[in-house]
């Protein structure tokens, strides 16, 4: 009597099974990627027109980068001096950094992206750091 063969799964559609997994897999790395990036919504800061009058910037979220300069360990975070290069001229921007928006080291002479809120009196508070 000849032997009856196998009913398991054949190879394409094996195949096209871990196709469709790895698909979802990469959509998904990217979807929360994409979720990751909240710099996205602030407007670019303008230097000019906070060096004119930074008090008027209270209350409202910017995206700033630059450089490290200085650091300042304060009680309740991180005081940085951070310059920003804008059409061929360099300013500096004084940013608080409180400790829950900074979950890693903040080294002098790196680029960071920051996302700022201005409060009372013009002064620049992270709200989200990376680094670039």
């Amino acid at each position: 009597m000849p032997r009856r063969a196998s009913s398991g799964p054949k190879a394409p559609v094996l195949i096209g099974v871990i196709a469709v997994v790895l698909a979802l897999a990469a959509v998904a790395f990217l979807a929360l990627r994409g979720k990751d990036d909240s710099f996205t919504d602030a407007p670019q800061l303008r230097m000019s027109e906070f060096l004119e009058n930074g008090n008027s910037m209270r209350g409202m979220e910017y995206r700033v980068e630059g450089k490290v300069r200085r650091r300042f360990p304060r009680d309740g975070g991180l005081g940085l001096n951070l310059e920003i290069e804008e059409e061929g001229i360099s300013n500096f921007l004084f940013v608080v950094v409180p400790p829950e928006t900074a979950t890693f080291n903040i080294s002098r002479d790196q680029n960071f992206a920051f996302k700022v809120r201005f409060d009372e009196g013009g002064i620049a508070v992270a709200t989200a750091v990376k680094p670039l």
